[in-house]
């Protein structure tokens, strides 16, 4: 039987118990202001509100601000849904640095090499580790196809990646950016095997060690879900922002990514290919291209706020937003349980006030 493990895990956690927050300056005090207006008592919250919400603000010498309101604490521990992207990706890169992966590499030569009985069909040949990392491989995103043993905890990552490597490309590789969570998970089952390991103890020994993280998981689970299938606290995921505004290094000055591998998180990587938000996005979404793991922010929206930017963020599902920008050297993250809408409304909200308040 098919079982959830993360939607049940996150709606058990999302009553995490009451406000409260720190900060070193008040200067971040309309920060907080700004997102407690966001909040009410209704249950359940209607799109557009939260019940609560966690977030934290960091530059590259360390959190700056951290606040939380409604019925969630700063320790609040949520599924962060398409917020895993990035935290993904990173791991994965750290296999380039390794020399263990090229990114313009047709993934067939790994398969071939590593897991020959795995069947890759003539029509995927093309498709490299860079195309799967930014939704422009083809790979079928449609509901009614194989893909959705993505919310299958009962199989593996390996059987996963073969389910969705048996469905019909939708688009030839490399043509057009469709984003779905499905190429990921081929993605990651490639990296298992270039780690030679599971994606959970490969995960632990790329990014989470180095980082200290202490909660962040993908859950007890031989098929995590690579796109969308952590959960963690604010505290975590702002320490992986954090290396990234520290061009790859962790805070206890050990070396998690190269200076060129936080460069290509911060390329466009659609470049030719078509590019257009799924019809499925919320309205207010608003995007100009997609790097490793992350939408590139409309330039309208952050320069109008004060920053030269540019700014990119990746919001997830359930509504959890991360995103930083590379002008002002900061980043942030929304942690709540509600939908994308109402997390992209909270950054369009606070992101004048966080720049106002860096300014």
């Amino acid at each position: 039987m098919k079982r959830n493990w993360v939607g049940v895990v996150a709606v058990l956690l999302v009553a995490c118990g009451g406000g409260g927050g720190s900060g070193s300056s008040s200067n971040f005090d309309q920060v907080g202001t700004t997102l407690n207006g966001f909040v009410t008592s209704s249950a359940p919250a209607p799109s557009g509100q939260v019940s609560g919400y966690s977030f934290a603000l960091t530059d590259s010498s360390g959190t700056l601000y951290e606040t939380a309101g409604g019925n969630l604490n700063t320790s609040a521990f949520l599924a962060i849904a398409s917020a895993t992207k990035l935290p993904s990706v990173i791991a994965i890169l750290t296999l380039v640095d390794a020399g263990k992966l090229d990114l313009d590499t047709p993934v067939a030569n790994y398969l071939n090499t590593l897991d020959p009985s795995f069947n890759w069909p003539v029509a995927n040949q093309a498709i490299t580790m860079r195309m799967l990392l930014s939704h422009t491989a083809g790979i079928r995103q449609s509901s009614e196809s194989p893909s959705d043993c993505l919310n299958d905890l009962t199989t593996t990552l390996r059987l996963c990646a073969q389910n969705i490597a048996n469905s019909p490309l939708d688009n030839p590789p490399g043509s057009t950016f469709s984003y779905t969570g499905a190429d990921f998970q081929i993605a990651g089952y490639v990296a298992t095997l270039l780690a030679g390991s599971s994606w959970q103890t490969f995960f632990a020994n790329t990014v989470a060690t180095p980082l200290g993280l202490t909660t962040f998981t993908y859950g007890p689970t031989q098929n995590p879900r690579i796109a969308g299938g952590a959960l963690s606290n604010v505290d975590d995921y702002i320490k992986i922002l954090r290396m990234i505004l520290k061009d790859g290094v962790a805070d206890n000055g050990a070396s998690v990514l190269s200076s060129e591998m936080i460069h290509q998180l911060k390329i466009s990587q659609t470049g030719t290919a078509t590019f257009s938000l799924p019809s499925s996005f919320p309205s207010n979404a608003d995007s100009t291209g997609y790097t490793l793991g992350l939408f590139v922010t409309n330039a309208a929206d952050y320069t109008s706020a004060g920053s030269p930017g540019p700014e990119f963020t990746d919001p997830g599902l359930f509504g959890t937003t991360p995103w930083f920008d590379s002008g002002l050297g900061y980043a942030a993250i929304i942690l709540i349980y509600q939908d994308t809408a109402t997390g992209i409304d909270m950054l369009n909200a606070v992101r004048p006030v966080v720049i106002d308040a860096l300014h």
